[in-house]
Order: structure tokens, then C-alpha cells, then sequence
């Protein structure tokens, strides 16, 4: 949470991006987001600090646990846990069977006449002992992440026996003192009133039981709310004859199922589709994919004459897998991988409608038969698994950036491009429409913005040219022609550029693109220049004083070097709210120190800049740093390459 943005426009931070990245990935695979790092529970020993007592409670559970709430759920004096896991199982009850003390529990209503609101959140209440102790605990309205524990306060007093009296201090400031108090029971206080002793509900019986597991999430059925319209696809026949996938769609729909000689539910599943009717199966082998199987066409024969299979077969193409699986992905986010066996139901015509991962049942498979073809609304409704009103486009409007930015966090900057290229070639500008130009100024730019990562610069400097004659405002989009123009090496329309934007608020980042590509062509003192002129326009430009600290303390030429400027520029910007836990500033900060001859403190700021990259898994970073970082840890300054 410290890395998220911290408006709409902030600039996201790459440790955050990266770290929303890694968790993308282990959503879409199913894994665990703490490495199965089992739950923790800490024993308050009365002093400052606390022992682990996980494995000794029994409470160590490997789940990936999120909210926890206190409760007596079974109403015997002592409280009990709740547990929500991201996985299975969801909820987790753990029954304290340990606490054999007394106790007593509170409930309090307050008086809103009283500036105390009716639940009496952020009262405190004490509870005096013999021999003047105190205990106090005060009511929150939340207690921890997605939980919220019982509003009645729970305390537990070991053998104290009598209770001299319980004080509140109401919201509202009034102070309350109620008298004849009894432990082993629930009191409700209200303000302005008196306390009332509650009778003990029932005792709560509760029976052993085994829970169900799910069903695999490789398992499933997903029926398309719109069809997918397949693409050229062929299967090789056992023959070698290749074969157009679409032609067996032309007079009715195909089943095309996935298999594998290895695979036990196959030969199963291929003798209960031998009951279909109405439509063509296409039974696909998937052995030659592993280039080591040595399937030949005869076994894969034998074994579909085995099972039953009498309609078409054949070798599974790559192409062919690969195009399935990415259809998959784009109708399931959490796609694992392709399982053996999947089958696709296409209708006629070649549009994908039904995807079953894993074994299916023929007659699962028969009633979605006269399924197909039907219209748009029918299949929305066929499509979910309950009854209730479909969102529309009228309710839900997707927001294309949001849109294509999951897609490129995600990993897939592909799907991204396609996302953005298909809103523009839907939505043409429109004369007069403020709104809509402003959209396709984001989109072009995102657009711009993904070709250049791809280090294609034409298009890249198209796209950023065209979300400025969108909206000319957008100075994400100059900053990305700068981009653009330096990656294809025109250093005068780059540096003209640069001095046209040298007066606005993008002056900066201007410079700082100047000052790199200057750089790269080892024309230091140009670079040093464009970077002190940033500063100059800009204090508190972290990445242009970053740039400026590394040059002037690693550049080649000596009459340019500074170790005193790049040391003092690396201490002023570290100070930055997060700086500190930054590798590339850290290693800016080391570079300085070697050249200041401070070589024990620049060994020590190169092994925590890897140390950080290493626990974010930063390998880019430290492909380029290790090379840095050693060379510092054994005595020595680092130089830039002439």
C-alpha cells in the first residue's frame, strides 16, 4: 500500500506496478500470495516481546489467510476465532477449548442526544480488580483487515473472583460508573441508564464435519456470451493430409476435443461422446506437442479404436492449441493452463460458443447443442448459471485505459494493443465532440506508449503524434514523442522539441530525455548541462537529480566528475518519502561515496540497493547493477564506458 498512487495523476511507482504485476501472475495461476508462508500467532508474555506459539495452538495453518475476528461464538467465556482465506477452506472456525478462567463480557448503547452514536463505537471501558488493577479495552469500529471483531467487549480476569465497579467514558466525554457487576456473565450498559445483567444463551453444540472440497478449477464449463469467431486453423490427419477446420463447420456445428494416449479420463470421455448427436466430433491428439512422446499414427488409432471413436481424428497443430488456449484466456482471467482433455464446441460457421476444461459428460455436452445459434439476449442468459438481470452496456461502460492497462500489468501487451487498436478503429473522431477527442488522445497515447516498449519508434511516434492532434494538452504524449524521436536518433528535431517544452511544467522530463540521449552518444558535458538546467527549473526532480548524481560521479571524463556534487545531490533526494528503499538510488548513492573515497559506506549502500532488487525480483536492475555493485564492494570507483 505505501507504493500505491496517491491520486489519479500521481505517477504509479515501478515498485508498485512490478509488485501489481507478480500478483496478476499469481492470481491468473492459482497460487498462493504469501508462498504458503503459514499463519502466525503471538503470545503476549507481559513483557516487550512476544513469543511464537503457532505450532503449540495448533493455529499454524497453511492457508492464505486474510481477516480474523474475535468472538464467543459458543457462548462458554472465552473467545473464539474466525479466519477468511483467499483460498479454500474460506472461512475457518477455531474453538478455543483452552481458556478455563473467569470472565466477563460487556455490551453498551449509547445515547445520540448525548453525542454518543447508538452503537457506542469509541467508548472505553475499565473494569476496576481488587487491589486497584485495571482493565480497559475500547470499542472500535473496525479491527483489522476486511474484519470487524463482536461489538461486545470481552475480558478475561484468570481467578479474580469479584469486579469493584465498571467506568465508561462515552464518546461524547460523559463518564458512567456502574455498580454490581458479576464476572461470568454479559452485562449491556447503556448511557444514561443502568446495567443490565443478560441471560447466557444456550450452549452450542457443534458436530465434527468433513468439508467438501471443490471441484478443480482445471474442471469447468464456460458458455460464451458471444461467440469467438475462429481464425484459419487446420488439423494434420493421421494420413498427413492438412485439412481446414473451418470446412467442417460449413453444414452443422463441431466438437473439437483435445487428448493425449497418456491420458486415463480420455479414452473414457471419447467412448461417452460415441452418444453424441447432431454435430461432428473431432478427436485431436496433443502427443507430437512434446517433440519427445514418439506417438506414432498407428498407436494414436489403436487407441481411438479402443475407446470407441468412429468420427474424424488427427494431430493437434501448435498453432491450433495455441490459438485455443488464447481464446481461453481472453474469456477466462484466471486461466491455469490448457488441460488434457478440453473440448470446444463450435457452432456453425466456425464461432467458438462453448469451452469445456477437462473431462465433460456427453449429455452436459448434447444439451448445449440446440443452445447454438441462438440470439444475443438468449445466450447472455445461457451464458450465467442463475436467473437476474443482465448488465448492459447502459450500466456498465468499460473504460478502454483501465482496460488495457490490466492487460499490459498483466503480462500480455499484446491483448493491450488489441483493446486499444479496436476502440479506435470503432470510435472515429467526431467533429465537435470534446469528450470523445480527449479519449482518443489517452488511447493513441497508450497505444504509443506500447510500441515503444516494443522498441518499434515509427509507430510509436505516430501514435504520439496523433494523440496530440486529439488533444493537444496531453503532455504525456509529448514526452513520449521525445521518446520516440531520441530512440531513432534525430537529435535535432529531439533537442528542437526539448526547447520548445523548456518554459512548461513538462521542462523537466524534457531535459532529462535530452540529457540521456546526449549520453548515449558520450556527449557528457551535454547531458550534465540539460540535467543542471532540470534541477535548475525543478528541485525536487528526484529522477533528473538521480541522473545527475550518477553522472557526475561515474562519468569517464575527469574534468566533468564530481564525487562532492553527486554525493551531495544523492543525500538531498534520498530524503524523499520511499528513496531509501529505492535500488537505483541506492546504487547512485554508492557510486558518489566510492568517488568520494568513501568506500566502507559505498560497499554497504551497494549491498542493500541489491538486497532490495533481489526481494523484489528486480532482475533487470541487477543484470545492469551487479556488475556496479561488486566493483564498489572491492574497493574500486565505477566508470562509464567511453
Amino acid at each position: 500500500m505505501s507504493q500505491s498512487p496517491t491520486s489519479a495523476g500521481a505517477e504509479t511507482p515501478d515498485a508498485y506496478l512490478e509488485a501489481f504485476n507478480q500478483l496478476a501472475r499469481k492470481i491468473r495461476d492459482g497460487q498462493s500470495f504469501s508462498g504458503r508462508e503459514r499463519n502466525c500467532f503471538f503470545l503476549n508474555t507481559g513483557g516487550p516481546r512476544f513469543a511464537d506459539a503457532s505450532a503449540a495452538a495448533a493455529l499454524d495453518y497453511p492457508d492464505d489467510a486474510r481477516g480474523s475476528a474475535m468472538i464467543d461464538w459458543d457462548h462458554d467465556g472465552d473467545l473464539d476465532i474466525l479466519l477468511t482465506n483467499r483460498n479454500a477452506p474460506r472461512v475457518r472456525f477455531l474453538r478455543n477449548d483452552c481458556a478455563d478462567g473467569n470472565w466477563l463480557a460487556i455490551r453498551l448503547t449509547g445515547d445520540p442526544a448525548r453525542s454518543t452514536p447508538r452503537d457506542a463505537i469509541g467508548a472505553r471501558v475499565e473494569v476496576w480488580l481488587p487491589g486497584n488493577l485495571r482493565l480497559a479495552r475500547t470499542l472500535h469500529a473496525g479491527d483489522g483487515f476486511l474484519s470487524q471483531e463482536s461489538k461486545t467487549l470481552h475480558f478475561g480476569l484468570g481467578k479474580v473472583e469479584v469486579i469493584e465497579k465498571v467506568s465508561v467514558r462515552w464518546h461524547g466525554g460523559d463518564v458512567e460508573t456502574f455498580n454490581g457487576v458479576e464476572v461470568n456473565s454479559t452485562w449491556h450498559l447503556t448511557q444514561g441508564g443502568s446495567g443490565k445483567k443478560l441471560p447466557l444463551p444456550a450452549p452450542v453444540t457443534l458436530k465434527p464435519a468433513t468439508p467438501a472440497l471443490p471441484d478443480s478449477p482445471e474442471a469447468m464449463r464456460l458458455r460464451l456470451s458471444q461467440p469467438l469467431k475462429l481464425p484459419p486453423l487446420t488439423y494434420t490427419g493421421f494420413d498427413g493430409r492438412a485439412v481446414p477446420i473451418e470446412s467442417l463447420t460449413t453444414k452443422g456445428p463441431l466438437l473439437i476435443n483435445l487428448w493425449a494416449t497418456w491420458c486415463a479420463p480420455c479414452a473414457a470421455e471419447l467412448k461417452d461422446f460415441t452418444t453424441l448427436n447432431g454435430l461432428t466430433v473431432l478427436a485431436l491428439n496433443v502427443d507430437q506437442l512434446d517433440p519427445k512422446s514418439g506417438t506414432t499414427a498407428e498407436q494414436a488409432s489403436a487407441f481411438l479404436q479402443k475407446s470407441g471413436h468412429k468420427g474424424l481424428s488427427g494431430w493437434a497443430e501448435r498453432e491450433l492449441v495455441a490459438t485455443l488456449d488464447r481464446l481461453l484466456r481472453e474469456a477466462v482471467y484466471r486461466h491455469l493452463r490448457m488441460p488434457v482433455p478440453a473440448s470446444f464446441l463450435i457452432d456453425r460457421g466456425g464461432w467458438l460458443t462453448v469451452i469445456y476444461k477437462g473431462a465433460e459428460k456427453a449429455a452436459r455436452i448434447q444439451a448445449d447443442v440446440p443452445l447454438l445459434g441462438i440470439d444475443e439476449t438468449m445466450a447472455r442468459r445461457a451464458a450465467v448459471p442463475f436467473a437476474g438481470p443482465w448488465a448492459g452496456r447502459t450500466v456498465f461502460v468499460s473504460h478502454v485505459g483501465a482496460v488495457a492497462a490490466a492487460w499490459r500489468e498483466s503480462g500480455y501487451p499484446d491483448e493491450a494493443k488489441t483493446v486499444l487498436q479496436k476502440f479506435l478503429a470503432e470510435n472515429p473522431p467526431k467533429p465537435g465532440d470534446a469528450k470523445l477527442a480527449l479519449q482518443l488522445g489517452e488511447v493513441q497515447f497508450r497505444l504509443g506508449d506500447l510500441e515503444l516498449d516494443e522498441g518499434r519508434a515509427e509507430p510509436a511516434l505516430a501514435s504520439f503524434t496523433a494523440a496530440l492532434q486529439s488533444n493537444a494538452g496531453l503532455i504525456a504524449a509529448r514526452i513520449g514523442q521525445l521518446r520516440a524521436l531520441s530512440a531513432l536518433g534525430r537529435a535535432k528535431d529531439l533537442e528542437e522539441s526539448v526547447r520548445a517544452l523548456a518554459g512548461t511544467a513538462a521542462g523537466p522530463d524534457a531535459l532529462a530525455i535530452l540529457a540521456e540521449h546526449a549520453s548515449r552518444a558520450g556527449r557528457w558535458a551535454d547531458a550534465i548541462a540539460a540535467l543542471r538546467e532540470a534541477a535548475a527549473k525543478n528541485p525536487r526532480f528526484v529522477p533528473g537529480l538521480n541522473a545527475l548524481a550518477w553522472l557526475l560521479a561515474t562519468v569517464p571524463d575527469d574534468a566533468l566528475r564530481n564525487g562532492q556534487e553527486a554525493l551531495k545531490t544523492a543525500e538531498f533526494f534520498l530524503q524523499a518519502p520511499g528513496a531509501r528503499e529505492n535500488p537505483e538510488f541506492l546504487l547512485t548513492l554508492a557510486a558518489a561515496q566510492a568517488e568520494e573515497g568513501r568506500h566502507a559506506d559505498a560497499a554497504l549502500s551497494a549491498s542493500t540497493a541489491l538486497t532490495f532488487a533481489r526481494t523484489r525480483a528486480d532482475r533487470e536492475f541487477l543484470r545492469r547493477a551487479l556488475p556496479v555493485a561488486e566493483s564498489i564492494k572491492a574497493g574500486k570507483r565505477w566508470r562509464l564506458a567511453k
